[in-house]
């Protein structure tokens, strides 16, 4: 394994620890007080929030922000489209294995 490759897989490692912590931190939070529907609210909210944040942070001006919004807004929107399918897909491949049903 080339030493790009190692790099790769480490972010590719950290990536997918990062998405598991953000489910568990939502899954506390149904324990607590929250129904999973609003957990999954507060994630979408928080991705969205953060979105806004990662084009502004890039954007040279104001205005270089708001020519760059709509291309991040379509990409974005492509992306979850693309990420809820493959998700929906996999929990119909897998429904009795992740929701142990009998």
């Amino acid at each position: 394994m080339s030493k790009s490759d190692a790099i790769e897989q480490e972010k590719q490692s950290q990536l997918y620890d990062l998405v598991d912590a953000l489910v568990e931190l939502a899954n506390q939070a149904t324990d607590k007080a929250l129904d999973p529907g609003e957990a999954h609210q507060a994630m979408m909210y928080a991705t969205a929030r953060y979105g806004a944040f990662i084009v502004a942070a890039s954007s040279e001006s104001k205005e270089d922000y708001e020519q760059d919004k709509l291309d991040a807004r379509n990409f974005y929107m492509d992306q979850f489209r693309q990420l809820l399918n493959e998700n929906f897909d996999d929990y119909l491949a897998n429904f009795d294995q992740y929701l142990d049903s009998d």
